[in-house]
């Protein structure tokens, strides 16, 4: 198997110091095992299994980089500036294209293998001028994100239901264009099959990731002074709009056991004056900031329970990595009630589910953990079970290779 993994023109992840871009370098490693990788692109920079690898230049990059972010895009409510706006993607991809296409056609890859971000439309151009068959993974987040983002700056709902109308429509474009689309989640692939995508050619792979290695799990204990009855609620991940942390923040108010809040990940004033304002001598908030993935094992050793919460105004797709992480750790987790954690749970109970923005709801499962040892070890076993079953990287790999040998 000779493959093309096609990497954005719209992302440049110069380190690997988060967890989700070692998850996916993982995912490439562990790929290389079944063939060759040819990369294009410079989502992971140059990698010691890669066959070959494409770099693109910091100047092809600025243009779609300087356009493709949220304050241009808001701009898409003007038609003219729509029209320039596709004419500039346009021309980038054709750049793009040019620069693609000697490299991948003196590799001779059997299939090319692309995850692009809106509105990258260049590796579908690319794989039909080298006659390859195309494999794209999506990720509905795109517009579901997006209009979060959006609403959240307070923008006009008109110019965000124009903009996710833009997302929906590139991402119908590019799965109809596509041999096969890899989604990560049942109710994603229904929305496109319902945007008119054929439901044969799309298949559900989950997101997956590697159980997170405690390098010294003394560490943060005797970094923030913990005390033996204080029992550890621990999340990880951005601060952006769709993690509910002000619902974190707000239920403990209403905690009645001896809790610590470890939030890690991000740093935020408005969180931290809220945490301030709700804490007691019963409970007590620590933002640690980003960790080094070698730390992030630690911390979830610490961990009695692993919360989640989230706010979406619909069912986004999304499938996220923190809480297989959470899982794999073994660990007891409160979660916000979605379609997308139903069916990352197989729909069994090896977490507690609480409506979306309901604070009380959230206190009373931490405290119902609290109390109940034994149903700690009992969801995070069963959570476990689960995540060494179906979201390693392993099984990530061996559902992409059967997609690569369907087509080619």
């Amino acid at each position: 198997m000779r493959l093309a993994v096609v990497t954005s023109r719209s992302i440049i992840y110069p380190t690997l110091k988060f967890p989700q871009y070692l998850d996916q370098d993982n995912c490439f490693n562990s790929l290389s095992a079944k063939g060759e990788l040819f990369l294009v692109g410079n989502i992971l920079e140059p990698r010691p299994y890669a066959t070959s690898q494409l770099r693109f230049s910091s100047l092809l990059n600025r243009l779609p980089l300087a356009w493709n972010n949220r304050y241009a895009s808001f701009l898409s409510i003007i038609p003219a500036v729509e029209k320039l706006r596709d004419g500039l993607d346009l021309f980038s991809d054709s750049l793009y294209t040019s620069s693609c296409l000697e490299f991948l056609q003196s590799s001779n890859v059997d299939s090319v293998y692309s995850f692009p971000i809106p509105f990258d439309r260049y590796v579908v151009r690319l794989a039909r001028k080298i006659a390859k068959p195309l494999i794209i993974e999506m990720w509905e987040d795109y517009a579901c994100f997006t209009s979060i983002i959006m609403t959240s700056l307070g923008l006009p709902q008109s110019i965000v239901n124009r903009e996710t109308k833009r997302h929906y429509k590139w991402m119908r474009d590019m799965a109809n264009e596509a041999e096969r689309v890899i989604v990560p989640t049942r109710i994603f692939a229904d929305r496109l099959e319902d945007m008119g995508v054929e439901s044969g050619k799309m298949r559900v792979i989950p997101v997956c990731v590697d159980p997170s290695e405690a390098s010294n799990v003394q560490y943060p204990r005797e970094k923030h002074e913990l005390k033996n009855d204080e029992k550890v609620v621990f999340h990880i991940g951005g601060l952006a709009p769709w993690h509910d942390l002000s619902t974190l923040m707000k239920s403990i108010q209403y905690v009645n056991s001896r809790f610590i809040f470890i939030i890690a990940g991000g740093r935020s004033r408005v969180l931290e004056e809220q945490a301030g304002h709700y804490s007691s001598d019963k409970v007590r908030v620590i933002f640690t900031g980003k960790l080094e993935p070698n730390e992030v094992g630690s911390y979830l050793s610490l961990a009695d329970i692993c919360v989640a919460p989230y706010r979406f105004p619909k069912p986004s797709g999304f499938f996220p990595a923190k809480v297989i992480r959470y899982m794999l750790a073994g660990k007891a987790i409160v979660v916000t009630d979605t379609p997308e954690i139903q069916e990352m749970f197989r729909n069994r109970k090896v977490g507690i589910l609480v409506a979306q923005e309901d604070p009380e709801a959230l206190a009373q499962a931490l405290d119902h953990l609290a109390e109940n040892i034994d149903e700690r070890i009992r969801l995070g076993s069963a959570a476990k079970e689960i995540a060494e079953n179906s979201y390693l990287i392993k099984h990530h790999t061996e559902q992409l290779v059967k997609v690569f040998k369907e087509i080619t």
